[in-house]
């Protein structure tokens, strides 16, 4: 009887893959497929392989551009036994969350964020002086019709009697009351002088 010999090969479990994200950029972003042990890792888009390594591999980078962000990917490790997948929820990977984005902005929309905050910066200057500018001119106006008041020509004036040099000295050099009627005047005093109250003669010609 012919004797016939049998090889059993004994394979270790295939360990599941986990995907990361690398990096991101605006018109791409990384990923990274590893795994706890070697074993064939390939990565697909809609179904179709685009990336594989042999099965000595523990990791498997990816990068998707921009415009095939709405394909749907998946990381897949295997070896002769079975294989495990790993889904990849763009939406949710390559949504930014890396710390490298703001650095790798893409240069137009950077130029638009900047002459945008130029524009708020100097609104907000011109703002600022237009109402320093509002509020001096109507203190301007507020004080010269203060002024325009206290010196109104129109105004009524009100005469009173004139106390002369002798009733002033037996006063000791105190001032007279204003009458109470008017105590809210204010009594000016003035010196008299001859020529002024006797007026000129007109000359006598020969």
């Amino acid at each position: 009887m012919e004797a016939r010999i049998f090889i059993i090969c004994v394979l270790d479990p295939v360990p599941g893959p986990a995907v990361s994200t690398v990096s991101v950029s605006y018109d791409s972003c990384s990923l990274l497929c590893s795994v706890d042990q070697e074993a064939t890792l390939c990565w697909y888009r809609d179904q179709e392989e685009v990336l594989n390594r042999s099965s000595h591999a523990v990791s498997l980078p990816l990068t998707v551009l921009r415009k095939d962000f709405n394909s749907s990917y998946k990381c897949v490790a295997s070896n002769p036994a079975e294989n495990k997948t790993a889904q990849v929820h763009m939406e949710t990977s390559c949504s930014g969350t890396s710390k490298h984005q703001g650095q790798d902005m893409d240069p137009r929309l950077r130029i638009g964020l900047y002459v945008l905050m130029s524009i708020l910066t100097v609104a907000i200057v011109l703002f600022v002086f237009f109402v320093i500018k509002r509020r001096y001119v109507d203190q301007q106006t507020t004080t010269t019709r203060q002024t325009q008041g206290c010196l109104d020509p129109d105004a009524d004036v009100t005469y009173t009697d004139i106390h002369g040099w002798e009733e002033r000295r037996s006063q000791a050099g105190s001032f007279p009351d204003p009458p109470a009627e008017h105590s809210n005047l204010r009594t000016v005093y003035d010196k008299l002088e001859v020529h002024r109250m006797i007026p000129e003669e007109p000359a006598v010609t020969a």
